[in-house]
């Protein structure tokens, strides 16, 4: 494996370059400090991109370069140096690119501070462009104490039934290979859109056990443990109280790698925590040579029913229970979004009633194993999509209501919205 250093040569690369040396030593792994030649200020398409530093300045840099590369030599790691010209955020990607980057090292700052959208730092922007994972290194202690083995590495990472958090989960792996991890797996979840604390204790026994299943299936981490977290609204803050009690050194976490438009829509948490946090963060991408297919199940297991007990959801009901193998399992979930003088305790008791009573022995599928929730939530096709990646269904079954012309753009069209956003099949049943 290569690491890949990108280095300013301020104070806060400094540190970064420590830390990259430390994790090049553990892991026996060569280390490449690269400076790239910009000028500040310059933007990337004006003719000042034209204009090249000094002669004198280059062989000021190079100096510095060199003097930094031998410092990191002292401490153990293999290094050469390279320096190169161009906007730093597109070099150091086409570099980890081209040299298949283990990981890449950076400070927390850079000079192309402002972008568009509030998204600064040349930290930033490699996040959202480098194909190899990102550590963005706060402080270097808690790695150097790691790589003498004089402690384990305290690692908290972020797990949900997403991608990415797998993807994570599996690369953070590696690292027991270089040294001792105290891993905490945490999952963020909201109590909110569960009502009653019966429910939310069915919830959370859930939860736990999904978790324990994915930390059992990774065999590199046999200690790691799960930590549930309740918190409504963002993730962030809730995340980072976690690591904070638990007194994190490195945070792991997955990114999705939306484009610029759903970043906007759905916001991003990795980009947000790298903000936010104080401690060490690693961002672990989805790379183009990782299988992101799912696994093409041999039979359809879960089936997952959203009901909002219209005749035509209804409608699905008997479609499900065709496509679920023997014995397999009917997840039928019931969204409920607050209406105005009504109380959600009465329309949350109401649903579970009527969820109560579906059977599936009225279709002939007296095998198949119910799950049912009632969820508070505003936004019905998010949820729906956010419930089947937590309850790993193999496929959505739901009935179209058919709306056309105008009722279809003032309400909207839930199905149309799952099927842009989910990452599995789904199975729409037309009302008539």
């Amino acid at each position: 494996m290569l690491i890949l250093h990108p280095t300013d040569l301020s104070e806060a690369a400094q540190t970064a370059g420590r830390a990259a040396a430390y994790l090049s030593k553990a892991w026996r792994a060569p280390l490449v400090v690269l400076h790239v030649v910009h000028l500040p200020g310059v933007s990337a398409g004006t003719a000042a991109m034209n204009l090249r530093p000094s002669i004198e300045e280059l062989e000021r840099r190079r100096q510095r370069l060199d003097a930094q590369a031998q410092e990191l030599k002292k401490l153990g790691a293999e290094v050469r140096v390279e320096m190169l010209e161009g906007l730093p955020d597109e070099v150091v990607a086409q570099r980890a690119d081209d040299e298949q980057v283990g990981l890449l090292v950076i400070g927390a700052t850079g000079d192309r501070r402002r972008v568009a959208f509030g998204l600064g730092s040349t930290a930033m922007r490699l996040i959202k462009s480098s194909p190899a994972p990102t550590l963005v290194v706060r402080e270097d202690q808690s790695l150097a104490s790691w790589a003498r083995g004089e402690r384990p590495l305290r690692v908290a990472v972020g797990l949900d039934p997403s991608r990415p958090a797998r993807i994570a989960l599996d690369w953070l792996g590696s690292w027991t290979a270089a040294g001792a991890l105290d891993v905490v797996a945490l999952h963020v979840y909201d109590p909110e859109t569960v009502a009653g604390v019966s429910a939310i204790a069915e919830k959370e026994h859930f939860l736990r056990e999904d978790l324990e299943r994915r930390l059992g299936a990774q065999q590199r981490l046999p200690s790691a443990r799960a930590r549930l977290v309740a918190g409504s609204g963002r993730v962030t803050p809730h995340l980072l109280d976690a690591c904070a009690s638990e007194q994190a050194d490195l945070l792991v976490v997955g990114t999705h790698r939306y484009s610029t438009f759903d970043r906007i829509l759905r916001g991003s948490t990795s980009l947000e925590l790298v903000a936010a946090t104080t401690r060490n963060v690693v961002t672990v991408p989805i790379r183009p040579g990782i299988e992101l297919t799912r696994t093409i199940p041999k039979k359809v297991e879960r089936v997952l029913v959203p009901l909002d007990f219209s005749d035509a959801s209804r409608r699905a009901l008997p479609w499900a229970c065709s496509l679920a193998a023997h014995g397999g399992q009917l997840q039928l979930v019931h969204i409920c979004t607050p209406i105005e003088g009504e109380l959600p305790t009465e329309m949350v008791k109401r649903a579970q009633d009527d969820l109560a009573a579906i059977d599936p022995g009225a279709w002939g599928r007296s095998d198949l194993h119910v799950r049912s929730e009632v969820v508070l939530a505003n936004n019905v096709a998010s949820e729906i999509v956010r419930l089947s990646a937590e309850w790993e269904a193999d496929l959505i079954c739901m009935a179209s209501h058919g709306r056309t012309g105008l009722s279809r753009m003032l309400m909207g069209s839930t199905t149309q919205g799952v099927l842009r956003r989910a990452d599995r099949p789904v199975v729409a049943v037309p009302a008539h």
